[in-house]
């Protein structure tokens, strides 16, 4: 059962072992509320491109990207997956989620943070793709 601070720790293992120090790297938000499959307040960093993670008290359950947030694509990041969430009721259970924003020049960074933090925590609703 992966926890925030499991979460976190994998991250920054991640930074420090692909030696991301040419850019100022990003950093997992606080605890957003979710109260019955919906949000508390607007959804944190909705419009960039990164990644999400979906939470059941402390236990993080759900690992995500939303990486289409652009000039091009505005509205299409991370709040657009947890808005997609919300749409198939994946949300009821949950209690929160935590976000963690990359500029959009480094946007494809999140697609291997993803796999590295599925691979690492195993949520348990990751049941398909990159879990091992």
């Amino acid at each position: 059962m992966p926890t925030i601070n499991d979460l976190e720790k994998s991250t920054e293992e991640f930074f420090k072992l692909y030696q991301f120090d040419s850019f100022s790297h990003p950093s997992w938000s606080k605890v957003n509320q979710l109260l019955d499959g919906n949000w508390v307040n607007s959804i944190y960093q909705q419009d960039a491109p990164g990644c999400y993670a979906l939470l059941r008290g402390d236990e993080v359950v759900y690992i995500g990207v939303g990486i289409r947030g652009n000039e091009e694509y505005p509205y299409h990041g991370i709040g657009l997956r947890i808005k997609d969430h919300k749409s198939k009721g994946k949300l009821k259970d949950k209690t929160g989620y935590l976000t963690l924003a990359f500029h959009v020049k480094h946007r494809h960074i999140a697609l291997a943070l993803e796999a590295f933090l599925i691979e690492k925590c195993s949520p348990s609703d990751n049941t398909t793709g990159l879990k091992y």
